[in-house]
């Protein structure tokens, strides 16, 4: 198991960013670890804080990391960056350096395959760390994830509510909350809002001018 180094506000200064490879972050409200900030540094270690739970202030993350502010990237600050749209609030930073083995490394019949959930142990293995692929390490499998009965299929709806922030990406896809019939109601990182407006069998609609939206799964209801 790989070790994390949990980050307070005093622990976040410019010259650990300094150090950083690579840089996640998750909007407020995003699907996943909703406001989860981490880094791994060129050394392989793994530092991580949760600003929506109170682990570290998010005025003092932006100003540590102007690479995550909105206006990043017309700032100029990922000169020397690729950025990566993980999906549903979630976004990745990675050193233009890294990219082509990074790449490498997640791609699977040349698209990279699962890049949220396999970000992390990637960036260890390029930083220098062999406990990034230990022996128990599972690949999730793609019959589970895409087959007949994935999460997405037993969905019948969801619903979220836009929300704004001075974090890149914050306007994403906002909170999201679901009714599953395996997993009942609840908020959780099981399919991306951006991809289900493009599935077919899904129906979209605005709820009204204070940002709420709803997608419906056909096969469950006739809502139109």
């Amino acid at each position: 198991m790989v070790d994390v180094i949990p980050l307070k506000n005093q622990d976040i200064k410019k010259e650990l960013i300094d150090r950083a490879h690579f840089i996640f972050w998750a909007a407020s409200g995003s699907l996943g670890d909703s406001g989860a900030f981490r880094i791994v540094t060129g050394d392989g270690k793994s530092y991580y804080c949760n600003y929506a739970y109170g682990d570290a202030d998010i005025d003092v993350i932006l100003e540590a990391c102007p690479l995550i502010c909105e206006d990043a990237e017309s700032s100029g600050y990922w000169e020397d960056w690729v950025f990566h749209d993980l999906g549903g609030g979630n976004f990745l930073l990675i050193r233009k350096e890294h990219e082509e083995k990074y790449n490498e490394l997640l791609c699977d019949n040349g698209e990279i395959a699962y890049e949220y959930q396999n970000w992390h142990r990637t960036a260890l293995k390029i930083c220098g760390n062999p406990e990034a692929f230990d022996d128990d390490y599972e690949e999730p499998d793609p019959d589970e994830l895409n087959g007949t009965e994935s999460p997405e299929d037993q969905t019948v709806f969801v619903a979220w509510k836009d929300g704004g922030s001075s974090i890149a990406g914050a306007m994403s896809d906002g909170k999201v909350l679901y009714f599953n019939f395996d997993k009942g109601v609840g908020i959780e990182a099981f399919f991306p809002i951006s991809r289900l407006k493009e599935t077919e069998g899904w129906v979209y609609q605005d709820l009204g001018n204070d940002g709420s939206h709803i997608l419906v799964n056909t096969r469950y209801s006739d809502y139109s």
